[in-house]
């Protein structure tokens, strides 16, 4: 699970910023429902969902991308970092003293009950320092520390006798623009392995750099697994959906090779094409439609059942960008409840998404239970300063009266992370 993460020197973040998925104790309106009971001294609740709001351009989507930044550089860093670097980092750019100040970013998290705290800095290509806490009781034990010594021109590391191996070969394998973690993980170091995992395998992050697999959920249908889960879930949210048909064809198709001697081949072939139709029940019967004929709300909900159900399924901190695009305020509403039906977890899945979706904010909604569908600790804004840096910041910062209308309040820019509409209407 998420706890927290910390980032500077990136994209549109100067200083330092800080989210955190920790529950505020103090208020217990949907504790039980909302977050997770890690079960561990000195870890509060831990949130499941979490919406992050804030003007266009304001960093909402930059604040998701330094997360799948530090996740590919630690999965891809041994292979290939400068692709990672070139792909995906910039410094601050409004400014001319951060093009030389490192980037720096942090993330705690919790795996199998205990709590890593993980970081690394870069400056022109060179990792600057690293270094891994982890705290399998109260006290912190700091298993590495790396920094680079510029006078010596060598890397100094330290260790906690807790951690073991092969130290000093993993040190003369890894290359200045490496990470440590990630080489000695790769020489098969297994003290490391479940931080590296994390990001391998309960880390995911949807965006413009990585877009929904749109065929997950048919091929979930074809393996057998999901076809009634996914109805379930479509009538739930209040699609008149009762049957799901999905029908393999041959269709024609072209294969297009360049051979040794820059000839074109064509060939003609066949290849298997999946259709999808959604079945309404109607009066003189279930009528079939073809996923293309239905709206995009419920082309998209249902590419995201299939997911969603998975995710659910396993224990996966999920990273949605935009996430009320092309979808109806209650489709999000529903997905949002999907991740907090279960009371007293202690472990599974986190959803924090980016939206401007203001109907949310509502402190009441439709659940019989009359208890917030986002508590206060859940929902996160995003703005621009003077000097064109981004602020990350909760609305536990606000004194919100319990009666108040948040979603009035976000409307009227008390928060700060709406635009400045005064400006367009003045613009002419």
């Amino acid at each position: 699970m998420l706890l927290e993460f910390r980032v500077s020197n990136y994209r549109s973040f100067r200083d330092q910023q800080i989210f955190s998925m920790s529950a505020y104790p103090r208020h217990e309106e949907g504790l039980d429902t909302h977050a997770f009971k890690t079960g561990v001294e000195n870890i509060p609740p831990v949130l499941k969902t979490a919406a992050i709001y804030g003007a266009n351009a304001s960093g909402k989507s930059n604040l998701l991308k330094a997360i799948q930044f530090m996740r590919g550089y630690v999965l891809q860093t041994v292979t290939n970092p400068l692709s990672v670097l070139n792909a995906a980092y910039s410094t601050f750019l409004f400014d001319t003293e951060s093009a030389t100040k490192p980037s720096s970013f942090e993330i705690t998290i919790l795996v199998d009950k205990v709590r890593y705290q993980y970081g690394f800095s870069l400056l022109n290509g060179r990792v600057i320092e690293e270094y891994l806490l982890s705290y399998p009781q109260k006290v912190a034990q700091t298993w590495f520390n790396r920094i680079w010594n510029s006078q010596t021109g060598q890397y100094e590391y330290t260790y906690s006798t807790f951690f073991k191996g092969s130290k000093k070969t993993w040190e003369k394998m890894t290359r200045d623009s490496v990470l440590y973690l990630s080489t000695a993980v790769a020489l098969n170091n297994v003290q490391l392995k479940p931080i590296y995992d994390w990001f391998k395998d309960q880390l995911v992050v949807i965006n413009d750099l990585e877009r929904l697999n749109q065929n997950f959920t048919v091929n979930q249908i074809k393996l057998g697994k999901a076809k009634d889960a996914i109805i379930k879930l479509m009538q739930s949210a209040d699609f008149s959906i009762d049957d799901i048909r999905l029908l393999t064809k041959k269709i024609p198709n072209k294969n297009i090779t360049i051979d040794g001697d820059n000839q074109v081949q064509v060939i003609d072939q066949e290849i298997d094409h999946d259709f999808v139709s959604l079945g309404h029940k109607t009066d003189s019967g279930i009528r079939f439609l073809n996923l293309e004929q239905e709206s995009l709300g419920t082309q998209k909900f249902f590419f995201l059942a299939g997911p969603i159900l998975d995710i659910l399924n396993k224990h996966v901190t999920i990273l949605f960008d935009e996430l009320d695009n092309s979808l109806h305020p209650k489709l999000v509403e529903k997905l949002i409840q999907a991740f907090e039906t279960i009371p007293d977890q202690e472990e599974g899945s986190q959803l924090i998404f980016t939206t401007h979706c203001d109907g949310l904010l509502e402190n009441q909604t439709s659940s019989p239970q009359q208890v917030p569908l986002l508590r206060r600790d859940q929902v996160w804004f995003i703005s621009k300063n003077e000097t064109q840096s981004s602020n990350v910041y909760s609305l536990l910062d606000f004194k919100v009266r319990k009666n108040e209308s948040v979603r009035d309040g976000y409307r009227r820019g008390r928060f700060d992370a709406i635009p400045f509409i005064d400006r367009l209407n003045n613009a002419g």
